[in-house]
């Protein structure tokens, strides 16, 4: 399934964060799991349209199982790589790149969205632009980055997991977002500045690299 929505040219991760979701849940017996996996590859598989394959799925288990497919809870992410790039001013287009635990990246880069909403980050974000190339552990709509006046902000959604940020030459990442069960009830969202070689740390394992680009259209 996920091929065959790469070939079309359609968001493949929101389908296989899902599954993932559905398979790693406990409580759910043999014949609940199975139930739902077939319905999420049959709506997508009909109408090809991640959003109604969340929303249709989600919608079989509150009817059927009271519970939704929610984001196991784990604990933010650890030390950043050594080999980060450099810290620097420029123009504001900003992108991120997957960042994998021995220091590799994945040869793609997310441009974030200067327009008004800017661009959100999670497993099942369906907003257009949403990246969604992250671990099972990451919220549904666990982060926004919206750029204002040439400034970039990274904004927690009230993740599970939370969110640090680690600035270049810095051991320490700095919390953005607390987990869910460390985080008093009704603060504000979170919100702090990015910049090019900042490393954002989603949940235990998902990590991206802030980097540099030419505006668009440059």
């Amino acid at each position: 399934m996920c091929r065959a929505l790469r070939d079309h040219g359609i968001d493949a991760n929101v389908y296989r964060n899902l599954v993932a979701r559905v398979s790693a849940r406990e409580d759910l017996a043999g014949a609940q799991r199975t139930a739902l996996l077939l319905t999420l590859f049959l709506v997508m598989g009909c109408r090809s349209d991640p959003g109604e394959a969340v929303a249709r799925t989600e919608d079989f288990v509150s009817r059927n199982l009271l519970s939704g497919a929610r984001t196991a809870e784990t604990s933010p992410g650890g030390r950043g790589q050594d080999d980060r790039a450099a810290s620097g001013a420029g123009g504001t287009g900003l992108g991120l790149m997957r960042l994998f635990p021995d220091g590799s990246l994945r040869a793609v880069v997310y441009r974030l969205s200067e327009a008004e909403g800017g661009t959100v980050v999670g497993s099942l974000a369906c907003e257009p632009g949403s990246i969604t190339d992250v671990d099972a552990d990451v919220s549904r709509r666990h982060l926004r980055i919206v750029c204002e006046n040439g400034r970039w902000y990274a904004e927690g959604l009230g993740s599970t997991n939370g969110t640090a940020i680690l600035a270049p030459g810095s051991d320490t990442p700095e919390p953005l977002e607390e987990p869910r069960s460390r985080r008093a009830d009704g603060v504000a969202p979170a919100r702090r500045r990015i910049r090019h070689g900042d490393v954002l740390l989603l949940g235990a394992t998902t990590r991206f690299l802030v980097v540099r680009l030419a505006p668009e259209g440059a």
